[in-house]
């Protein structure tokens, strides 16, 4: 189960955060932390198919104030075997990370 939260304070007022719980238990398998106040991390946040190929379905979240306060957003997507970060589009513009 992903759920986003865009208005967690954690690290920052609105800052943001994202959470994988298990469908099976409800236990917290992974979070993903806003960077800093104001990002709004987990407004949109989606689950996805496998997109690097390891069998393991992966998942994505925005945070639309990442860069700026005026809106300029980020999209990640992580791996959902290692939670590491697979590539986030910047602004309209794409950096893998793999």
């Amino acid at each position: 189960i992903l759920i986003g939260s865009p208005r967690d304070d954690s690290s920052g007022t609105d800052a943001g955060m994202i959470e994988i719980r298990s469908g099976r238990n409800g236990s917290v398998l992974r979070r993903h932390y806003g960077d800093r106040p104001g990002q709004e991390l987990g407004t949109l946040a989606i689950g996805l198919g496998d997109a690097d190929g390891d069998g393991v379905p992966d998942y994505a979240a925005s945070y639309p104030y990442a860069l700026t306060s005026v809106g300029q957003g980020v999209v990640r997507v992580w791996s959902g075997r290692t939670g590491s970060e697979i590539w986030a589009i910047i602004d309209g513009m794409s950096n893998f990370a793999t």
